[in-house]
């Protein structure tokens, strides 16, 4: 039997936090759902009526309708309390275009984060401000201008780390290469709620060293996009969307999350 290893970072990308991880059941719908509300309470009141006994049905009422609170926002993605969580609260994948910065921009800084929940809709879209000079915006892939990080919309990033923890905490992080995102966010994730395509060893190439021993390597997204679903992303000559990258890394996830899963579950 051949023997692969697996070229990863050290897994202080991801945090050390042990923690179980969610698994939803193999049956669940992929759609929200919401619990089914309980049966209207009922009292009843005897009173006597020309000497006949009568029975008068109460139905207590629920609160006012107007006062109901999103489910989700672009900060806040936990349901209320009394909601059950669904893929929508838990699954979410995130994708970072980069500038670069230092001497001939050889060294990276996060410009823009996105997230987008299990449905993709989007839930955080935002350019970031970067503290020092950026030598090269990388433009032609990136897609990112001077303009975009000197405008009024864009945050500063400690503040966008906020909103980033605040939707992935306790939550299952789906991306592509999550170690430079999280590296250039300055974050951490729990391993064991990471599904990184990139480290996922179905979706990696296999190659031979000096030793003829296998070892295995990442492929591109967007390889696998074309090879696994079929479908064309970051086309030649056009900047990259971090919101078309995080939906094809979630798709990705999707076609293969049960043995993803089977697979997570023998290295917890």
């Amino acid at each position: 039997m051949r023997q692969f290893e697996v070229q990863n970072l050290p897994s202080s990308f991801y945090g050390h936090e042990r923690r179980e991880p969610y698994h939803l059941s193999p049956g669940s719908s992929d759609d929200s759902t919401a619990s089914p509300s309980s049966p209207a309470s009922e009292s009843w009141d005897h009173s006597s009526r020309g000497g006949h006994s009568t029975r008068t049905r109460r139905r207590r009422r629920g609160g006012n309708r107007g006062s109901e609170k999103k489910v989700h926002s672009p900060i806040s993605t936990s349901p209320p309390h009394d909601k059950p969580m669904t893929k929508n609260d838990i699954y979410f994948a995130l994708d970072c275009e980069m500038v670069g910065v230092g001497p001939e921009g050889l060294d990276s800084a996060v410009a823009r984060v996105t997230i987008c929940n299990w449905a993709e809709k989007v839930v955080l879209d935002t350019f970031v401000q970067v503290p020092v000079e950026v030598t090269d915006y990388r433009t032609f892939v990136s897609g990112i201008e001077a303009k975009d990080l000197e405008s009024d919309t864009a945050m500063p990033l400690e503040k966008v780390q906020e909103h980033v923890k605040s939707i992935l905490h306790g939550k299952i992080l789906i991306g592509h290469a999550l170690e430079n995102d999280l590296a250039a966010l300055q974050i951490t994730h729990p391993w064991h709620d990471v599904r990184d395509s990139a480290n996922y060893p179905p979706f990696m190439k296999e190659i031979r060293d000096s030793n003829d021993s296998a070892i295995l390597r990442p492929r591109k997204l967007k390889e696998l996009v074309r090879d696994r679903l079929g479908r064309d992303i970051q086309a030649q000559g056009k900047a990259h969307n971090p919101i078309e990258d995080a939906r094809a890394a979630l798709r990705l996830y999707k076609a293969e999350r049960m043995e993803w899963e089977k697979l997570v579950m023998k290295q917890v």
